[in-house]
């Protein structure tokens, strides 16, 4: 090929496409598995390692580095540090107070400082995630203490004997088709996030009849309606639904009669209905439609007539950017 008439980005993009398999490496046979949350107990050892080349000094940033690093999150005052650096294992012992975190999340960065001719250092990082959850133990059917995240079916198969959540529920960025295995929690105590699931398509089979915080519901890329919602009459705090690109309407949201804080509905660019909200009476603070491509403006005045008539709203309204269907 004659580069000589190709912009520098382009023979950039050229040079770095041609080292797959020359120079670059990457993170191999993550020990224990990393694709199911592992459940331990306070004081005992979890040993996790990868397989890479050896960390390497290299002149002028052409090097090899690891990082480890712990996150622990789901509590009042979550905590990030630096656990090790330039090994290729490490050791994690769980203390008294980690059972207070809904997951803790061990992370390993690998960093591939690259030649690239005399373009100059290109850096290529490669990671492998664990996450625990420690104490289970001490958790006793049917009120489960604190808050939960979920992320795999192992996840979904150890909650199924709880049906109380007294903190928060978290469903996100999951690979999960189904909720199902959720149908025995009834109740959470906090907030309740369903986000950035790409391959939920439904909450079809959840029974969930009480939020007492927040129902956050986003960024669910094919979900179709909320079906599986029917039992929740009231939400203690927000009702968020935003960004799901696939949302036709609020059909599950029908016996849906009082939030207690704001009502936001925004950005769902397929919804056309929100009539499916007929029992609703009452937000306690804003009450915001808008942006919704496809959902008619006089219908969202409607229903915030329809509010207005009831228990009423606590906060602005706004309604704007929706489908004019004058």
């Amino acid at each position: 090929m004659n580069t000589r008439y190709l912009p520098k980005a382009l023979i950039l993009l050229l040079i770095l496409s041609g080292l797959s398999g020359c120079g670059v490496t990457t993170l191999t046979n993550a020990l224990p598995d990393t694709s199911t949350t592992h459940l331990v107990d306070i004081g005992e050892t979890v040993a996790f390692s990868v397989e890479g080349p050896a960390p390497v000094d290299g002149p002028e940033g052409n090097d090899i580095t690891y990082e480890w690093t712990v996150s622990k999150v789901g509590g009042n005052s979550p905590v990030y540090f630096t656990a090790a650096n330039d090994v290729l294992s490490y050791e994690y012992v769980p203390q008294a107070g980690d059972e207070i975190y809904s997951i803790i999340k061990i992370v390993v960065t690998m960093s591939d400082g690259t030649q690239v001719g005399d373009i100059g250092v290109s850096k290529f990082r490669h990671y492998k995630r664990w996450e625990i959850k420690v104490g289970t133990d001490a958790q006793t059917p049917p009120e489960w203490v604190g808050s939960y995240y979920l992320q795999n079916n192992n996840d979904l198969d150890f909650i199924q004997q709880y049906s109380i959540i007294t903190g928060d529920l978290s469903v996100n960025e999951t690979t999960l088709k189904s909720l199902n295995d959720l149908k025995h929690i009834s109740a959470v105590g906090g907030n309740v996030s369903i986000s950035s699931n790409d391959s939920l398509s439904s909450f079809t089979g959840i029974n969930l009849s009480r939020v007492e915080g927040n129902l956050y519901i986003g960024y669910n890329n094919i979900l179709g309606n909320l079906s599986g919602l029917e039992s929740i009459e009231t939400i203690g705090g927000k009702l968020e639904i935003t960004h799901n690109q696939r949302l036709l309407s609020l059909e599950g949201l029908n016996n849906l009669s009082a939030i207690g804080n704001r009502l936001y509905i925004v950005e769902n660019n397929k919804l056309t209905s929100v009539s499916e909200l007929s029992q609703l009476n009452s937000v306690g603070q804003d009450f915001r439609i808008r942006s919704n491509d496809s959902l008619c403006q006089n219908e969202a005045e409607a229903l915030q007539a329809q509010v207005i008539s009831g228990g009423g709203i606590g906060g602005v309204t706004a309604i704007s950017s929706n489908k004019n269907c004058n």
